[in-house]
């Protein structure tokens, strides 16, 4: 197959893939409001004035475009997500082939098509990659910049490697990370005088500072309450068992023994800051995995490190110098056993429309396999079962149907906005999708991902650990507000309250929460 041939079936994959996975999630509607709260003249903040400024969404660049968007094209970011994020889709693809390219080889080195068409087909077949090209949310904006980033690192470009540290670090708070790793690499490389790119970052966080009061979104307080590493673990054997990536495992010490022997030049700087590159991309790994326990969303955290795999699947048997025959059937096993499970699960569940229905979201592969293939599909079944039972990598599936429950329960956006009056409030927990749709309305989160006292109420839930829902509200917190807006099952507002509530009462509410918490 030729180069253009390749890369032009692999755009037209990319674009299937992405229609066939398309989907909103609640979650998205929370960047949402943010924008609009933007657009109408607020800033980017959850409730306007008189509540205090809360940091509630996790991109400030995926806010920003998309405001920038709307006033420019008066396309609201419900539509402008989406294609945003096919956008940054390709440019993951286009470091993909510059990464690819890029590669030192040895006995693969003939073949450097097909190594690059073998990547390809292992990424775009991974319906992890597909899933998170839509969304609604900057993860392929935050992916795009990770492999940026990477591929300057592995060129020594150092100006470009401060620059996509500091987009990472204005696309999601994991950027910090990256920003740290940049400034020992460039004095690594004798290039100090090339991170000023970095001044964005640390301005970035300086307005961060002044305007919401904190180093990290809220989002961080909200999200992690302590380290989960046992549920981390099960969220990886997942993944791995899910994709067939468990056939690479043993390579990898093979690999590394290897390399390890075979690199006199292993104190030259431009090596050591690749080493200081791969090392960093294996912490934000682990930091997710060990720590955080994983994440909300399938595999989303895991979503840049596809394409990654097979990179360094084809890097580790070159290492080994193994024939290119046997190299492309060991690939092709790996292929093929990252087919079955996650393909057969999207087949069965890819038409439910209705919440709970066939068993979702915890929809049970094994009874679709034969006899020999049982332990693999009841081990997958077992793992996804514990994991969406603590709320851990929900299928995208799930927050698709789950946006169709939310739009069943509330009104359009445009029958939201009729709702206005004197300081409107409504207490909720999902406020994502209501959030967009009601943008006069002032909205408590009772899970603290938009509320600075719910996020750093320390208090546990008595129903165990769920990730991202463990906050709750110190005692009469929510009540203070006075809550007044509500619908019923068939989405129907019900009569408002009369009440007395002045933005006093706002700051009154506020101090008394801060109060609760110790704060």
């Amino acid at each position: 197959m030729t180069r253009p041939l390749l890369l032009g079936l692999s755009a037209v994959g990319l674009v299937f893939g992405w229609w066939t996975f398309w989907f909103l999630c609640d979650d998205a509607f929370i960047a949402f409001r943010y924008v609009s709260n933007s657009q109408l003249g607020y800033g980017y903040t959850w409730n306007p004035p008189p509540w205090s400024p809360v940091e509630g969404y996790s991109s400030f660049l995926w806010v920003f475009l998309l405001d920038w968007i709307w006033t420019l094209t008066g396309v609201e970011p419900p539509e402008a997500a989406n294609p945003l994020a096919l956008a940054f889709a390709f440019v993951q693809l286009g470091a993909v082939v510059a990464i690819v390219d890029g590669l030192e080889l040895g006995s693969l080195r003939a073949h450097r098509t097909a190594v690059l068409g073998a990547v390809l087909l292992g990424t775009l077949t991974n319906r992890t990659f597909l899933a998170w090209t839509s969304s609604g949310l900057e993860t392929s904006m935050f992916d795009a910049f990770v492999l940026l980033w990477l591929l300057a690192g592995l060129r020594g470009n150092v100006p470009l490697l401060a620059l996509f540290a500091a987009l990472l670090e204005l696309s999601r708070p994991d950027g910090l990370l990256y920003c740290a790793a940049t400034v020992p690499i460039a004095l690594v490389l004798g290039r100090p005088g090339a991170l000023w790119p970095l001044c964005l970052a640390a301005a970035h966080e300086a307005w961060r500072i002044a305007t919401y009061g904190a180093l990290l979104p809220n989002t961080y307080y909200a999200k992690v309450a302590e380290p989960w590493p046992e549920m981390g673990v099960a969220y990886f054997a997942s993944f791995v068992l899910e994709y067939g990536y468990w056939l690479l495992v043993p390579l990898v010490p093979l690999a590394l023994r290897h390399s390890w022997r075979h690199r006199p030049d292993l104190l030259w700087p431009p090596t050591l800051a690749r080493i200081g590159v791969v090392g960093t991309l294996a912490f934000h790994f682990a930091y997710y995995t060990l720590w955080i326990g994983g994440d909300h969303f399938e595999y989303r955290v895991y979503a840049w490190a596809v394409p990654l795999v097979w990179i360094g699947a084809v890097k580790g048997l070159d290492t080994l110098a193994w024939r290119p025959s046997r190299a492309f059937v060991l690939l092709g096993c790996v292929w093929l056993a990252g087919l079955p499970l996650p393909w057969t699960l999207w087949a069965q569940t890819h038409d439910i429309e209705v919440r709970h229905q066939r068993g979702m979201p915890t929809y049970k592969v094994d009874k679709h396999f034969p006899l020999p293939l049982r332990p693999l599909s009841m081990a997958f079944d077992g793992l996804q079962g514990h994991l969406i039972s603590h709320f851990v990598g929900m299928r995208s599936q799930t927050h698709k149907i789950y946006l169709g429950y939310q739009r069943s329960r509330f009104p359009t956006r445009e029958e939201g906005a009729s709702i206005r009056g004197d300081l409107p409030v409504m207490r909720h927990t999902s406020v994502g999708y209501p959030a967009w749709v009601l943008p006069h309305v002032a909205i408590i989160d009772e899970y603290g991902l938009n509320d600075a006292v719910i996020a750093r109420n320390r208090e546990p839930r008595s129903r165990g650990r769920l990730m991202a829902h463990e906050r709750k509200p110190p005692a009469g917190y929510v009540e203070c507000y006075k809550p007044d807006v509500r619908f019923d099952k068939e989405g129907r507002l019900v009569p408002r309250r009369k009440r007395a509530f002045t933005e006093d009462d706002v700051k009154r509410c506020e101090a008394r929460g801060w109060e609760a918490i110790g704060r």
